[in-house]
């Protein structure tokens, strides 16, 4: 099956030839790199498709034939440091870096090991869609060319030659810059250029038509096609395979959107970097019939074209911009009863109906036939929602307005009116954007609606944006759409018109809508494609407006005698379109201070609900809450019972019983009451920026900048705000979390103690019956006309909201326990999150959240957006961020949100973490896109150990500073940092009159700490610490308290009870730090503490490798001679720290500077220390003074550790005694499988006993 354009010629030559020198990864056939292996013509600029399955191993030997450095960096995949293709700060030696950037005419091996965490689940594709890219320079390397496909496939799918069983396709969907590539000076063109455009949109390389050898046979079985957006500035194309439909993650679909920087798992939502799909082509029209063998169901439309003159929106200004429009009638019957309409254009007699115009008056009919192939798939919903359109000119003809919605629907899924069954109400909801400048029409009504239309600029910019409209569904602004009955369940179609490059995310307030058997509150549309959602009508009330342009949509509850007939309105926002990012005026304070608000007044009422609001509550037992205030106010049976405490569950809660709240979950009679105090305040925000300016690359940041950010108190006095701990560090600039069960009520105790109105919005969990002013103030009381409870605080002023979490709020069945989502001011929402006011929502199922409940170490919440221009992770930039650590192998949980302005959309990775989405159909992933108003959670469990980049994949964004660093520690590398020893030696220990102070020299990670306190000289007293806190630092100038899983402002530790035994404190989480304080807090007669801190390095790479733990055998310890007697043997084997015995270490024959000690780890390890100890022969001590050493990968070849910078021999300092452990680190780390030890001097005799301090790494072999 050729579908090659035949013009495709003409079109590849129509503005002349262009070149452009790129640079592209090309495969060899072995090590001499001179044969090329061919590759199909369809993969153009696209390098070699790398094809592994679980457990396999991949080995690429990677030859710079370029003149820029470059790498191969995977995405997808675990690896170790010497592999990652990608340079940062990330604590890694000289030796880890070779691979980050390859010179010109070098070479380096990388090494991948293929995880089973990174395989297909069950419910993937065969195959996964990754790709490899150069990372020296994201934007000019992705620009130059440097990309290819990285196929992770389940057992089986591969031959023994890693090729595909079945015919496959990468397609990549790529726009390069040229003006942003390495070689835009060197690219040359046979012709001038005419346009100044070097931006190229582009698949496989390949422009207009002209991408060669897609080909396949008619009756050829499935094919699999693997996509891949890639870009370096954020785009959305939308895939459609003309004449086919698609089956992807089992959902049908004709069109796939795929975004920059993109490839993704079997999936038809967009939240996928790159995307595998497979479809049959030539398979036989099975026409679907309805039960019984009836004859198929026939629709009969009757439209005609006809033109009107159209208002875009007739409620607002006298003056009018009337268009002239084409909009479509039609009148439809049905034979044999009605039944849905097929997809696909059929061709009869070769005429290719899609360009064949219908001149103006006449009749042409179209006979779509339904088949097999274009309905609802089994994880779709009953109906799909396509388009119709004109295409004769598809841009204009679609700007003129010929454009409307066709439904497609499972078998038996209309009644005999056409509406579908299982629904109460159906309705269309067309998000449109009709660019007038393109119509048809377009002088036509500039010489009928303009009065003098020879001043008429057509091209001012001004005229082309007064043209273009924005609509939904042909009504703007408060266009009221209908009415429907709450508790209804409505079926809505909506679908985004016209051929704008951007995006819609269209937020339905207060009403979840269910879609892939989860629910959602934010719908992501992309251009010319339809959604069905199915949304219960469960919020009565107005919806808040919430974006510029806006659809509302009126609840009437139909069931309640008592409310009468009146009529209330709820909104469906969009999100997206150009929004105005307005830099904040007041960004000259350079101090870093929270601003004072004076002489604030403290507000807070007792509120209750008047029959105004339809829904009681019965009166709390604190009077900080909502209480009966109401003469009127009809009773419930029961009542609430609060006791709560301050610091439970990081807000307060108590249990509510009711007996009449149809809000709530019917199979539950219990419910909790959990309160926050929040306020809005003014601070000075940085960004964490304190990097030199050239690690910022070429962006510009003021010192500080004036922010107003949610924090939490502790009481209603707000005076005593909550300090975050370690398990809060991460969340920046965001407000606290807010979290909340199934069933719960929450209760925000707001204060605006900033210097504007703001107010605070819970995403997709709406009431606006909720919020009050003053003592005594019911709703609706002491309100100005046309201002509602969930309007803006005025500055000092406070409300309470009290919000019911509905079923529909939290998570699905599929779901994980835990919903992320978001709370926000919406006074003026742009301007209110730039400005920093933000924070996490956490809906959890019942039961999961209990009594003093906390967040394990690793569940972090991501804020990505763009903060008063700067691209931030939680506020921070450029990798600033603090707080990101997770352990190994132990699984962490991340819910990830966006809330950017602009339309702007990321894709998050992880470097060397593949993770996963979904609970009960798992899904894998690489990288997960955001786009805004989209929460997300995703799950990993890392492999191994570092400090890995968390980074935005697309370019312009990642090198604008949204990157971050994780660190994955071992929990289990837990060693004396050396107190005892003597390691950490005097001149690290100061003190004061109030705490200990150490200096560890460098950052470590603090996992514990044990105390002992004193006896008198004459032991008749003890001395000791009972209760003590930690302060740390990294730098001695910001000091943090450790607070750990404590919900006070510092973890009070346990100290001793007496003046000899030792207690031992483990820290959960750990500290990361440099200097660390030991607080006295309790003692007994005098504060007096003997202590050890117990951790590993950053690295976690200073373990005992086994040398004393005899996991190192006898037989991998050799040496080049030892002492041997009638009676003793001083034996290499007994070379182990702390033997003991008669003949307790390793000593040579002769004491001589050419003797060695030599240890075989049996694979490679990465050693950072080495810890040597004397020994003592009848009264005789022993020892070696000094020392080298010697590594070997193959026990033939021996290399010298050398002064770091030179080939100067590097000798080590031993030991002064013969039963201290003298520890030795190696800078940089050494990487090797043997390691030999020569003394150089000793005292008395050689006499070694040896311990060496390392972790595992890359075999490399």
């Amino acid at each position: 099956m050729d579908r090659a354009d035949p013009d495709a010629s003409q079109r590849r030559f129509a503005s002349g030839v262009q070149k452009f020198k790129k640079a592209i990864y090309t495969e060899f056939t072995d090590s001499t790199f001179t044969t090329q292996k061919t590759k199909p013509p369809w993969a153009g600029i696209q390098g070699p498709t790398i094809r592994a399955v679980v457990n396999d191993r991949v080995v690429v030997h990677f030859k710079n034939l370029a003149s820029q450095n470059y790498s191969i960096s995977p995405i997808g995949v675990p690896y170790w440091k010497q592999s990652e293709g990608a340079g940062y700060d990330d604590s890694s030696s000289l030796q880890e870096r070779e691979d980050d950037a390859v010179l010109p005419g070098g070479y380096y091996k990388y090494v991948w090991d293929i995880h089973p965490n990174s395989g297909p689940t069950v419910t993937d594709p065969e195959c996964l869609t990754y790709s490899y890219s150069s990372q020296v320079d994201i934007v000019r390397d992705l620009n130059s060319g440097l990309i290819g496909a990285f196929l992770i496939c389940k057992s089986g799918a591969l031959t023994e030659e890693r090729e595909r069983k079945v015919a496959e396709f990468v397609l990549l969907f790529a726009v390069f810059d040229e003006s942003k590539s390495w070689y835009r000076e060197l690219s040359r063109a046979d012709k001038p250029r005419k346009t100044s455009s070097r931006q190229f949109h582009t698949i496989n390389g390949y422009i207009n038509s002209t991408l060669p050898g897609l080909k396949l046979c008619l009756k050829s079985p499935v094919v699999s096609w693997h996509l891949i957006g890639l870009g370096s500035t954020p785009d959305i194309h939308t895939i459609q395979f003309q004449d086919h439909t698609l089956k992807v993650s089992d959902k049908r679909t004709i069109k796939h959107a795929e975004d920059e920087e993109e490839e993704g798992d079997e999936a038809y939502s967009v939240d996928d970097l790159f995307s595998t799909i497979v479809f049959q082509p030539g398979m036989p029209p099975s026409i679907l019939r309805s039960a019984g063998s009836r004859r198929p169901k026939v629709w009969v439309h009757y439209i005609s074209a006809e033109e009107v003159t159209w208002d875009y929106n007739p409620q607002t200004s006298k003056i009018k911009w009337l268009q002239k429009w084409t909009i479509l009638y039609c009148h439809a019957y049905s034979e044999n009863n009605p039944c849905c309409c097929g997809s696909l254009w059929h061709e009869e007699k070769q005429v290719d109906l899609r360009s064949l115009a219908v001149p103006p008056g006449e009749i042409m009919m179209y006979l779509w036939t339904l088949t097999a192939e274009d309905a609802p798939a089994d994880a779709d919903p009953r109906c799909l929602t396509r388009l119709y359109h004109s295409t004769v000119d598809p841009e204009r003809d679609v700007a003129s307005g010929l454009v409307g919605p066709l439904i497609i629907c499972k078998s038996q899924s209309l009644d005999k009116r056409g509406k579908v069954v299982t629904s109460d109400r159906e309705r269309p909801l067309i998000f449109s954007v009709f660019d007038e400048n393109k119509s048809w029409y377009l002088e036509e009504n500039i010489q009928t609606y303009i009065a003098v239309p020879s001043k008429v600029d057509r091209n001012d910019p001004r005229f082309y944006k007064s043209n273009v409209k924005y609509s939904k569904y042909v009504l703007l602004i408060g266009s009221v759409l209908g009415f429907t009955c709450a508790g209804e369940v409505m079926l809505w179609h909506v679908a985004s018109v016209g051929m704008d490059t951007g995006f819609l995310s269209v937020y339905f307030t207060g009403n979840p809508f269910e879609k892939d058997r989860t629910y959602g509150t934010v719908l992501t549309l992309f251009p010319m494609t339809g959604d069905t959602v199915t949304i219960e009508m469960e919020t009565e009330g107005k919806g808040q407006k919430l974006r510029h342009r806006l659809s509302v949509t009126g609840i009437v509850s139909c069931n309640s005698g008592s409310a009468g007939n009146r009529r209330e309105t709820w909104g469906v926002g969009k999100d997206g379109g150009e929004i105005p990012q307005d830099v904040l005026s007041e960004n000259d304070i350079l101090k870093d201070s929270v601003l004072e608000v004076d002489k604030l007044v403290e507000s807070l009422d007792p509120h209750g609900y008047t029959p105004k609001h339809r829904r009681l509550i019965p009166p709390p037992k604190t009077q900080y809450f909502p209480s009966n205030s109401s003469a009127n106010q009809t009773q419930l049976k029961k009542t609430w019972h609060v006791e709560y405490d301050d610091y439970e569950s990081e807000g307060n809660e108590s249990t509510l019983s009711f007996s009449t709240w149809n809000e709530m979950d019917i199979r539950s009679t219990e419910s909790k009451f959990r309160s926050y105090y929040i306020a809005a305040v003014e601070i000075l925000w940085n960004y964490g920026i304190e990097k030199p300016p050239h690690l910022l690359r070429k962006k510009k940041y003021l010192t500080a900048y004036k922010k107003v950010v949610y924090r939490e108190y502790h009481d209603k006095e707000f005076q005593n705000p909550v300090k975050r701990g370690e398990l809060d560090e991460h969340l920046g600039i965001m407000g606290p979390v807010l979290k909340a069960e199934v069933n719960d009520v929450l209760t925000v105790v707001f204060k605006n103690l900033a210097s504007r109105p703001y107010s605070l919005h819970l995403h997709g969990v709406y009431d606006k019956t909720t919020g009050s002013f003053g003592p005594g103030v019911s709703p609706g009381e002491g309100l100005r006309d046309g201002e509602a409870p969930g309007d803006p605080v005025p500055p000092g002023e406070e409300r309470v909201y009290n919000w019911r979490i509905t079923k529909r709020q939290g998570p699905y069945s599929k779901d994980f326990d835990c919903k992320a989502g978001a709370y926000y001011s919406t006074v003026d929402m742009e301007k209110d999150i730039n400005s920093g006011l933000i924070g996490p929502l956490l809906i959890c199922r019942p039961g999961t959240l209990q009594p003093r409940f906390l967040l394990q170490p690793g569940f972090s919440y991501f804020i990505l957006s763009h903060l008063s221009l700067c691209a931030a992770i939680n506020g921070y930039v450029a990798e600033s961020l603090p707080g990101l650590e997770v352990a190994q192998h132990q699984t962490s949980r991340w819910h990830l949100l966006n809330v950017g302005s602009g339309g702007e959309f990321h894709a998050v990775h992880f470097h060397g973490i593949p993770f996963s989405v979904g609970k009960d159909q798992e899904h894998r992933l690489g990288v997960f896109n955001l786009y805004p108003g989209v929460f997300g959670t995703i799950e990993m469990r890392p492999t191994i150990v570092g400090t890995w980049l968390v980074e935005c994949t697309i370019g312009e964004h990642q090198l604008s500073g949204m990157r971050a660093k994780l660190l994955v520690y071992n929990p289990y590398c837990i060693q004396p940092l050396g107190m005892q020893t003597g390691w950490i030696t005097d001149d690290q220990i100061t003190e004061s009159d109030h705490y200990g102070n150490v200096d560890l020299l460098r950052p470590m990670v603090v996992h514990g700490i044990q105390t002992q306190g004193v006896k008198t000289s004459m032991r008749l007293s003890e001395m000791f610490t009972v209760i003590f806190t930690i302060s740390y630092s990294l730098d001695q100038q910001t000091w943090r308290t450790y607070r750990g899983n404590s919900s006070e402002p510092a973890y009070k530790f346990n100290g001793n009870m007496d003046g000899y035994r030792i207690k031992e404190n483990l820290l959960t989480p750990p500290i990361i730090g440099r200097y660390i304080r030991i607080h006295p807090f309790m003692y007994s007669n005098r504060p007096a503490l003997r202590f050890e801190l117990l951790g590993c390095d950053l690295n976690s790479c200073s373990l005992p490798l086994g040398m004393q733990r005899k996991l190192i055998p006898n037989s991998r310890i050799s040496a080049s001679s030892f002492h041997q007697s009638w009676m003793l043997s001083w034996s290499p084997d007994l070379a182990r720290l702390n033997q003991e015995g008669r003949a307790n270490a390793w000593r040579p024959k002769t004491n001589n500077p050419h003797e060695w000690l030599q240890v075989d780890f049996e694979v490679v390890k990465r050693v950072t220390g080495i810890l040597t100890q004397g020994a003592k022969s009848m009264l005789t001590h022993m020892m070696v003074t000094e020392f080298t050493v010697s590594v070997s990968d193959d026990g033939r070849t021996w290399s010298t550790v050398t002064e770091q910078g030179t080939k100067r021999e590097k000798i080590f300092e031993g030991n002064s005694d013969h039963n201290e452990e003298r520890l030795n680190l190696f800078e940089p780390p050494l990487f090797m499988r043997f390691i030999r030890i020569h003394p150089k001097g000793w005292i008395n005799d050689i006499a070694l006993r040896v311990e060496f301090l390392g972790c595992d790494t890359q075999q490399r072999q």
